[in-house]
């Protein structure tokens, strides 16, 4: 039961990180439409759902570790490896290509989106994929090799050769002052959430058995966190600008990695206390949370192409007065869209791709 409540928890968790992302691009859709609406004037409302990002860079530290728990040969790492860019690249590049055709950028952009790696970025300025959200995959990707680099050096200690990789590179980048894009990517220091997820797998796996006590303790820390930065503020953090090139990484380490890293350790812990997951059992709760889950990366890639469609039919909703209602219908729609895209895409996709890779 325990690893299946696992499961149950990181895909509650991956939902809950994407709703955040889609609902804080609803709401700038509602804006860009000129909808009147209370929830982009509530205090720092509007950008937080942002955060969705740190969440999901915790989680896969976290994913990381526990699904390279059992590997012992170089032939499991390579299908290990194999597997992570199936999982990254098997829905992205189809959607990159098509918008590569509809958008007809320049041929650095083209680079660019369809390997990630600002291996052709040059100067100071970090170069957008044509999906603009891709640029966390960035990170992502980044983040798999270094991981898997480490398997090779040593089956043993990898995570912990991993922590210091990812330290080291870190503290570079603060002792070092440069704003050239190759350094400032390999030093950023959003990097570190990967640690705390990495941190978390290590607790998780070890069987130790936090007290209940202490893991609602945190959660109610993380809620707390999050109410306070919604009405205090939290700088210009949520833009991956100030991400990109290195100026707002540490802030929003401390500002939103922190709660980010209690939510997810809360989280996964309540999972050891079966009794505790009972307001998720409820079969239509699971089932929704856990689709939403699965087609996380779908509706994560798919989410502001969709709202970009919706734009053409802004006559229609600007005729609608209730621009709040029109946040949570949009917010709603991209799921439903997402989970589609997942089911009938991005799964035989993948089924696809491990078929052809893997056998």
């Amino acid at each position: 039961m325990a690893i299946k409540n696992q499961i149950y928890s990181i895909q509650l968790l991956r939902a809950i990180a994407v709703s955040l992302v889609v609902y804080a691009h609803s709401i700038d859709l509602a804006q860009y439409l000129q909808l009147n609406n209370f929830q982009a004037s509530y205090k720092y409302l509007q950008n937080f759902g942002a955060i969705g990002v740190d969440i999901f860079f915790i989680i896969s530290g976290f994913i990381m570790l526990y699904v390279t728990t059992q590997i012992d040969s170089f032939p499991k790492i390579k299908i290990f490896f194999t597997k992570r860019l199936i999982r990254l690249f098997a829905l992205y590049i189809p959607i990159t290509v098509l918008l590569i055709f509809y958008k007809h950028p320049d041929s650095t952009i083209i680079l660019k989106s369809l390997l990630l790696l600002p291996i052709f970025d040059s100067g100071n300025h970090f170069i957008m994929p044509s999906i603009n959200v891709a640029w966390s995959l960035s990170y992502e990707l980044f983040f798999y090799i270094l991981f898997t680099i480490s398997l090779i050096i040593s089956k043993k200690y990898h995570n912990l050769i991993t922590i210091i990789i990812l330290l080291v590179l870190v503290l570079l980048g603060l002792l070092i002052h440069s704003d050239e894009v190759h350094f400032v990517f390999i030093t950023n220091p959003i990097l570190v959430e990967f640690v705390l997820g990495i941190l978390i797998g290590i607790i998780y796996t070890s069987k130790i058995k936090i007290h209940l006590a202490i893991i609602l303790l945190m959660l109610m820390t993380a809620i707390i966190k999050i109410i306070m930065l919604i009405n205090n503020g939290y700088a210009n953090i949520s833009e991956a600008n100030f991400v990109l090139d290195g100026s707002g990484s540490l802030l929003r380490v401390y500002l939103w990695g922190i709660p980010s890293f209690l939510l997810v350790t809360s989280i996964l812990f309540l999972s050891q206390y079966q009794y505790t997951l009972s307001a998720f059992e409820f079969a239509f709760v699971k089932k929704t949370y856990m689709l939403i889950g699965d087609a996380s990366y779908s509706i994560y890639l798919i989410h502001t192409l969709f709202f970009s469609a919706i734009i053409y039919f802004h006559e229609f909703f600007s005729k609608i007065q209730n621009g709040d209602l029109l946040i949570f219908i949009f917010l709603f729609s991209a799921i439903i869209a997402g989970c589609l895209v997942y089911i009938f895409i991005e799964n035989p996709l993948l089924n696809f791709c491990k078929k052809k890779l893997l056998n």
